[in-house]
């Protein structure tokens, strides 16, 4: 039931969303739209080279940006009708058509066009983020149709992408499946995913790890060394999306029934070994740091100034946390009557001795650790490169930059609540991973 109900909600939300938003209307268009492409090229691994723009702090003058060069067709990679803006400006649960839709649509069908080569952001995130949308963009390109129709079907591939990994999540998880189904049907999180936008892949894949992680852990069978080997590939995927969501791959270090003791060192030691590899090779050939004066004056001042700096990332980890999440009303009130659905259900029904069961708590208290950690990696990302710190006369407290999107990979982790009760009728000591 849980699942087919996720099913037609986002099925539903995501067919208004590709009808009534344009193509190339979300957050950064170009680099979710350039890394898509580059992706269905095979250039996602093109040379990089040093390109002047205005510097993002208040001295002025001009920075370099190491950004990628791209050939290909001047109606993807020159577009005019980007419209660069936040997902909560839009207001996407009004339905109101978007006004640059039919622009859009008319430059990317326009029959004037011409191959051109130009430095472009697809070379911001490791090419992963970008796979589904890219199968769609290949489809559309062998079926002839024209640029707007192909950059539907890799919206539609990459909301298919997600609805997959969030019905699997779904199946798999344990317990707290309508938890899982309502953090899915979020009308932000199924934007994200029926766009081009990178997140869309990053919410999807990050919801079916942690559902499978806690799946391990409610299982009392070992796992094999082939379901190791897979669990490790996919941990890397993981932490490559977006190193903020990386400590989402630790999670199955608590799975202590499915594997053993040499298992789990194994997977951490091989998770943290090829994911820094890969980070640093890709770091120092071809990430781009999008505000490189800012990030490295920002970085000076964490390094001369580490007490303070931490303290105003914790406080932001609170308190702008919090009052980002205030906003979403739909995402309040929905958190709220899952809150008192657990507090009935686990606290009215069943004997406290059940409740306070000592590896249900590990979960959930690894869950806590594990959200709050990628909590602290997105404001410091945001400490480093999104705000202007330096020459500040009194210490700047406040952080701007966070979006409400970047919550949807974490909220998952509240099914670890479910783990601190047992079933109905449960007698004292009962062992919820004995199931």
């Amino acid at each position: 039931m849980p699942l087919m109900v996720f099913l037609l909600v986002c099925c539903s939300e995501a067919c208004a969303f590709i009808m009534t938003v344009g193509p190339l209307t979300m957050p950064d268009p170009d680099l979710h739209l350039s890394g898509t492409y580059a992706l269905a090229t095979l250039q996602s691994f093109n040379a990089t080279n040093e390109v002047e723009s205005a510097v993002g702090t208040k001295g002025g003058g001009l920075e370099k940006k190491r950004l990628q060069m791209l050939h290909g067709d001047s109606r993807y990679l020159r577009q005019h009708t980007m419209r660069n803006v936040l997902i909560e400006s839009l207001h996407i649960t009004s339905l109101t058509e978007d006004y640059a839709y039919d622009a859009q649509v008319g430059e990317l069908d326009s029959v004037s066009h011409h191959a051109v080569t130009t430095p472009m952001r697809s070379n911001q995130y490791l090419f992963v983020v970008f796979i589904p949308q890219a199968i769609g963009m290949r489809i559309g390109w062998l079926l002839g149709l024209p640029p707007s129709k192909v950059l539907t079907l890799a919206r539609v591939s990459n909301v298919l992408f997600y609805m997959v990994c969030l019905g699997v999540a779904i199946r798999v998880v344990p317990r707290a499946k309508w938890l899982l189904a309502f953090i899915g049907c979020l009308p932000i999180a199924v934007f994200c995913s029926s766009s081009l936008m990178a997140d869309g892949v990053v919410i999807g894949f990050s919801t079916f790890f942690v559902a499978l992680s806690l799946y391990l852990c409610s299982r009392r069978r070992g796992i094999g060394w082939a379901g190791w080997c897979l669990l490790v590939i996919m941990g890397v995927v993981e932490c490559l999306m977006k190193f903020a969501y990386a400590p989402l791959a630790l999670l199955p270090l608590m799975a202590i029934r499915s594997m053993n003791r040499r298992q789990r060192t194994a997977y951490a030691g091989a998770v943290i070994g090829f994911a820094a590899l890969i980070t640093i090779w890709w770091q120092r050939n071809y990430a781009l740091v999008i505000r490189p004066e800012t990030y490295r004056m920002n970085k000076e001042l964490l390094l001369a100034r580490p007490f303070e700096s931490f303290a105003t990332v914790m406080i932001n980890v609170v308190v702008g946390t919090f009052d980002v999440v205030v906003r979403d009303r739909v995402l309040v009130f929905g958190l709220l009557i899952f809150l008192m659905a657990f507090v009935v259900a686990g606290h009215g029904r069943f004997p406290r001795e059940s409740i306070t069961d000592s590896y249900g708590r590990m979960i959930f208290a690894a869950c806590i650790v594990v959200g709050v950690a990628s909590l602290i990696l997105v404001w410091l990302s945001l400490f480093l490169t999104w705000n202007d710190l330096q020459g500040l006369g009194n210490w700047a407290i406040r952080l701007d930059g966070f979006q409400e999107r970047y919550l949807c990979p974490i909220l998952p982790l509240l099914v670890g609540m479910w783990f601190v009760r047992a079933p109905e009728g449960a007698p004292r000591g009962y062992d919820a991973t004995r199931r």
